[in-house]
């Protein structure tokens, strides 16, 4: 869904992740953030702190097409296909600054193999004290990933579902670690109840997880 002045909304809005530095402008010092919206945009925002403030209108209640957009990139990118990282590099990314990459309600829809060569990508250009969050759909430990998701497809979206990666929370942590991201506090769990439903004789809760990872 697009609005008036052309830009996702999923952009505009910036997710609504636990904030990892008491504000999205002061998120641990990094010099630039970098959006991964679900709607298949890569967006780059080289914006000084006021300018990040002002691109989230969803969240202060003012019209979205009063947003300052002035100094965003937008880089169009097939997941399935793509090499992130060049994308990046092509939109004027810079590898040398510290980054703030967020992916909200992203993974979910990508399969697991496009979601690894996603962090890899980014982990790529991820210089010293950069910084990945997104949300992760998790399932309890002990069920099998792939019957999770075709039991999810079949009983919520009658086989025609758009959801392909839920994994348990250990699996999540061991694809970061294999893609050059470490998850800080992986003991600590924030997370929101998404939806459950039966699955191998059991009620299966399936969580939205924020999960929080600097570079290995």
């Amino acid at each position: 869904m697009r609005n008036s002045v052309g830009i996702p909304d999923s952009i505009l809005g910036l997710p609504a992740l636990p904030d990892p530095g008491g504000g999205w402008s002061d998120a641990a010092g990094v010099d630039q953030p970098v959006l991964v919206p679900a709607d298949g945009d890569v967006l780059r925002g080289v914006v000084n702190h006021t300018g990040l403030r002002r691109q989230r209108p969803r969240q202060s209640g003012a019209d979205p097409a009063d947003a300052d957009t002035t100094h965003l990139t937008l880089a169009a990118v097939d997941f399935a296909t793509a090499d992130v990282a060049d994308v990046l590099a092509r939109a004027g990314h810079d590898a040398q600054q510290s980054t703030l990459f967020i992916g909200e309600h992203l993974v979910l829809f990508l399969e697991p193999g496009d979601v690894a060569r996603l962090l890899a990508g980014l982990s790529g250009r991820a210089a010293t004290g950069s910084i990945l969050a997104i949300t992760a759909e998790v399932h309890p430990a002990g069920l099998d990933s792939a019957l999770v998701v075709s039991t999810v497809d079949e009983v919520m979206f009658a086989g025609a579902g758009p959801l392909h990666t839920i994994q348990s929370r250990d699996a999540w942590l061991t694809l970061f670690k294999e893609n050059g991201w470490h998850v800080d506090n992986a003991d600590d769990v924030t997370a929101v109840n998404h939806f459950e439903l039966p699955i191998a004789d059991q009620t299966a809760q399936i969580q939205t997880q924020f999960l929080t990872a600097t570079t290995a």
